[in-house]
């Protein structure tokens, strides 16, 4: 019952009030207060989504957790707060993979060209959050970070090169082209949470 629970506060917090709250979770790192209202509210999302789109989601919600990690980095000095930020925010990140890949394979008998663009979206925005994540972890090496958070971030980008690769062969699939992943030498753009995820008149189709 308590799941259920909070899924209805959360949306009625989304559809019904609450505005100041839900802006405040949107910028909360593990650990806040606030952080698992952030959490509901993109499970609330990825609920009300259709099938196809989970896959979407996902895959930004993994830019989201990315981009959580480098503020991490860049802005905890607490070197036991800092383990334990990057080791939760990197399992979540890993769950996130993983279900990415779930929806993927879920929708593969779908329409060929809407599967084709999920799966080359999900590529893409993966693609580039493996990219990051290696070069936060060569920066927490520098630093002398704790092997448990390396190990941690290696774990998840094993995920992400899984559900990359599979969104890859998925794309070829459909398509009957061979697929080359293009990544960008920036830093994935993910901004406010709610631009990061696809609105809920998007998600509703």
């Amino acid at each position: 019952a308590r799941p259920v629970l909070v899924f209805g506060i959360v949306l009625g917090l989304i559809f019904g009030g609450g505005f100041l709250l839900v802006q405040a979770a949107k910028i909360a790192m593990p650990g806040d207060l606030l952080y698992p209202v952030k959490i509901a509210i993109e499970n609330a999302h990825l609920k009300i989504s259709s099938q196809e789109n989970k896959s979407k989601l996902q895959a930004e919600l993994i830019e989201v957790r990315v981009r959580e990690l480098n503020q991490i980095i860049n802005n905890t000095d607490d070197p036991a707060k800092k383990k334990e930020q990057i080791v939760k925010t990197m399992d979540k990140l890993q769950a996130q993979a993983v279900s990415a890949k779930v929806q993927l394979d879920k929708i593969k008998q779908g329409e060929p060209q809407k599967v084709a663009e999920t799966a080359s979206l999900v590529g893409e925005t993966t693609a580039r959050s493996e990219k990051v994540l290696i070069e936060a972890k060569e920066k927490l090496v520098q630093e002398e970070g704790s092997q448990e958070m390396v190990s941690a971030i290696d774990a998840a980008v094993k995920e992400i090169k899984e559900t990359s690769t599979l969104a890859a062969e998925l794309k070829e699939e459909k398509t009957g082209t061979t697929v080359h992943m293009e990544v960008k030498e920036t830093e994935p753009k993910v901004e406010e949470f709610e631009e990061a995820t696809i609105s809920f008149e998007e998600i509703s189709k």
